[in-house]
């Protein structure tokens, strides 16, 4: 009965423990691994200057949880404040991105079509790292990005695949003619838009790592482009 009881007892407390001993950690965009009371600060810092008819609300986007550690993928929001008085929390909010469900997942297949109408296929990408980039033609940001993102070819070369997938197609020449005006070493495959919805990528631009097997190790939105060397480097090494 004794040994019965304390086995009950022990297996109690690891229950308690996992689900109160949690260490909270959050990352936001480019970001290292922030304490929860890093994390507050910046949170309060952002607060103090939004002006009065808003607040900032950090959105939690996606979760990782390894043994006693939760990993929280965040961004901070500005929203409008519609009452008079104006109340500062610090109420995360979890809005699940089921683009962020397939990281550490293997890439799903993908066949598209380049700007000479040649098939390219995800099956090509196997043995080298890749940088895959959603845009679109009437995405400025997108646009603005592009001259950064073909620096990373210049310090990169054949180390690394650099691919660009758009829903646009080139029925009117319209990609042909922005590339001859804006010369890219990136692969530009076209017709994206069922890849893009498949994948669950919303806004653009977006950008997904992956490496030499084809598994996602890092999804990244557009701008600034320098936090990206250090994603690379790790997935070269």
């Amino acid at each position: 009965m004794k040994s019965s009881f304390l086995v009950f007892l022990i297996v109690i407390l690891l229950q308690v423990h996992s689900v109160f001993g949690q260490r909270n950690f959050y990352k936001m965009p480019y970001g290292k691994l922030l304490t929860e009371q890093q994390f507050r600060s910046i949170f309060d810092q952002k607060s103090k200057k939004t002006s009065e008819q808003y607040i900032i609300v950090p959105i939690i986007y996606h979760k990782i949880f390894k043994k006693d550690t939760v990993i929280n993928y965040t961004l901070l929001m500005k929203k409008k404040y519609e009452t008079k008085d104006k109340i500062i929390k610090f109420e995360p909010i979890f809005r699940q991105d089921p683009l962020f469900l397939l990281l550490d997942k293997k890439l799903p297949d993908f066949s598209l079509v380049d700007l000479k109408n040649k098939s390219f296929s995800s099956s090509q990408l196997c043995g080298k790292p890749t940088l895959i980039n959603f845009w679109g033609l009437h995405c400025g940001s997108c646009i603005r990005e592009f001259p950064l993102l073909d620096s990373l070819t210049e310090i990169y070369g054949n180390k690394m695949n650099f691919i660009s997938i758009t829903k646009d197609n080139d029925n009117a020449n319209q990609l042909t003619i922005f590339f001859q005006k804006r010369p890219s070493h990136f692969n530009h495959l076209q017709d994206g838009g069922a890849y893009m919805k498949k994948l669950n990528v919303d806004g653009i631009p977006t950008n997904i790592f992956i490496d030499k097997n084809g598994i996602i190790r890092d999804i990244q939105p557009g701008l600034p482009v320098d936090g990206f060397k250090s994603i690379i480097e790790k997935l070269i090494k």
